[in-house]
């Protein structure tokens, strides 16, 4: 009688297209394809030697259907709601902490500075082994933090281990809330700073609010941070905005196959400060309503837009529920700023043979005018007024970072201290830094650069070959001298891992807020808007055509 549940469900899905087809001629490949699909899967469920996990094919199924779409329509079962809740309202029910995957383990990887973790003793660095006694090896990361999850006042027994020592703490869930403004501060005398980091439920109050702060500081100018800001919700993208623009301009207009979903979003109300000067900085990492923001701040020649080209995702999605109480998450149509422009990069619909993505290309990129007749372009982002380059971070620091090498010298280090210095006093000397080279030793660290991989990879593939020998001879000789230069490696970074070690500790110690205010000592974007902001003349002629 199991073998057969599957395929009643599948009855219904075939009546349902019948219905489809019935409605209209246009519905014949919908039905002719549901046709397939369903008879497909009775068909492998009968005759496969094994019995099938059916929610797992067909989770699969649904998520290599989707994902042949674009990236932003999701479905989410029943269970994954709750991470949807999350990443729209900022506030969710668990322990205030990130899990990540590091050397094997399960690791600690962030706290949350609101989240009951911190009061029951966890630290950045202990690794998980069991939730309420049943361990967690070989569990995803996605696994654990659906485990973690729950109901508020729920309690939770974590077993973890901290430098080889194990210990048990029982704590109840709690409702965590992550900001949407993670660091203001007056960053310079009459210029105040606010560290954006998404668009969840009230972002745009919460940025009202830090700016009454400031202001009462002497605030007279401002930085607006948002890069590495992913996005979120529309509406809060243009009621941000409405804070620096009048009333009654367009924001952004959205344009899908279906009327529902075309629309124009325009300020509705009187804006919180239409002179105050501003910068916008983006970079590669803001995305989406980020991409609103600071195209509307061009659009209307509010504010300069200081820092790298931004994402270039103008798509726009709609959620809708679904039986089960699962979820679907649809991009229903694409969006363009006030001058016209859409800023999404990848053409979805023109995947090659073997998936790939293009850019929009060159010959299709167009020119629009702002407010003032500023030329601006579609197609690749957000593109700044002022562009700041940053040096590529090398092989080396690379193999740093994806190691974990300066996470864990952050966790060792902090572990031995008895009070940590105040983001801002946070100093890694030269004595720090010999440390941190024996810290690497200790680690047997070693990495090999796109050159050698390639060289070695050679290598193996010679046994075969004339001459092999007097060939991999060579090779070891090119390595050798590739492994002589690599000696310098260090010395050419040590400014730029002095500042990542800095960083790394000021997160573990003092968590996002700490993090987003030790990273302005050494900011060359904030560094321009601080130039620009002090130099009226020059900011204004930005602005003009």
């Amino acid at each position: 009688m199991t073998k057969y549940k599957p395929f009643g469900i599948t009855v219904l899905i075939l009546a349902a297209a019948i219905a489809l087809s019935a409605a209209g001629s246009g519905f014949f490949e919908i039905s002719k394809q549901l046709d397939i699909f369903i008879t497909l899967y009775k068909t492998v469920d009968e005759l496969y030697v094994d019995e099938l996990d059916h929610a797992k094919v067909m989770r699969k199924g649904i998520d290599a259907m989707l994902s042949s779409l674009d990236p932003y329509t999701v479905y989410y079962s029943e269970s994954e709601v709750e991470d949807y809740e999350f990443q729209r309202t900022g506030t969710y029910a668990g322990i205030g902490g990130r899990i990540m995957e590091m050397d094997g383990h399960l690791v600690v990887g962030e706290l949350y500075e609101s989240g009951p973790a911190i009061a029951a003793g966890i630290k950045v660095g202990d690794i998980l082994l069991a939730i309420d006694g049943k361990s967690v090896v070989g569990k995803s990361v996605d696994e654990m933090s659906e485990i973690l999850r729950g109901e508020e006042n729920t309690p939770v027994t974590l077993s973890m281990t901290r430098k080889g020592s194990p210990y048990e703490v029982t704590f109840k869930r709690a409702e965590v809330k992550v900001d949407n403004v993670s660091y203001y501060a007056m960053v310079a005398p009459e210029v105040g700073y606010v560290k954006f980091e998404a668009f969840k439920m009230d972002a745009a109050e919460e940025v009202r609010e830090k700016l009454d702060e400031l202001k009462a500081l002497g605030m007279k100018s401002l930085v607006l941070d948002m890069r590495g800001n992913p996005g979120g919700l529309l509406k809060e993208a243009v009621d941000l905005v409405n804070l620096f623009i009048d009333q009654n301009n367009l924001v952004v207009s959205t344009k899908g196959k279906n009327q529902d979903h075309t629309r124009d979003y325009k300020t509705y109300r009187k804006p919180y400060d239409n002179r105050i000067p501003v910068v916008v900085l983006v970079d590669g990492g803001s995305a989406s309503a980020s991409e609103i923001v600071s195209g509307s701040f061009q659009d209307y020649d509010r504010g300069v837009v200081v820092g790298r080209n931004s994402y270039g995702k103008g798509l726009v999605q709609v959620t809708q529920p679904l039986s089960y109480n699962g979820q679907v998450k649809v991009t229903t149509s694409k969006y363009y700023t006030a001058s016209g422009r859409c800023i999404q990069r990848l053409d979805y619909a023109s995947r090659d043979e073997d998936g790939n993505v293009p850019d929009m290309p060159d010959s299709l990129i167009q020119v629009f005018k702002t407010k003032s007749g500023r030329e601006v372009n579609d197609g690749a982002g957000v593109m700044p007024d002022v562009e700041v380059s940053l040096p590529p971070r090398s092989p080396y620091v690379r193999a740093l970072i994806n190691g974990h090498h300066i996470f864990w010298f952050a966790v060792e280090w902090l572990g031995q201290m008895e009070s940590v210095p105040a983001p801002d006093k946070l100093v890694v000397t030269d004595a720090d830094l010999d440390r941190f080279k024996a810290f690497l030793e200790a680690r047997k660290f070693a990495y090999a650069g796109a050159a050698e991989k390639k060289l070695q990879a050679i290598k193996d593939k010679l046994e075969s070959e004339p001459n092999a020998e007097a060939i991999g001879q060579k090779i070891n000789e090119t390595l050798a001298y590739i492994a002589e230069l690599k000696t310098g490696d260090f010395e050419s970074d040590k400014d730029l891992v002095r500042n990542l070690i800095r960083l790394e500790m000021a997160k573990q110690a003092h968590y996002q807020r700490g993090w987003a205010q030790s990273s302005l000592a050494q900011d060359p974007d904030l560094t321009q808007a601080l130039d620009l902001l002090n130099n009226p003349t020059a900011y204004q002629a930005l602005l003009r055509p």
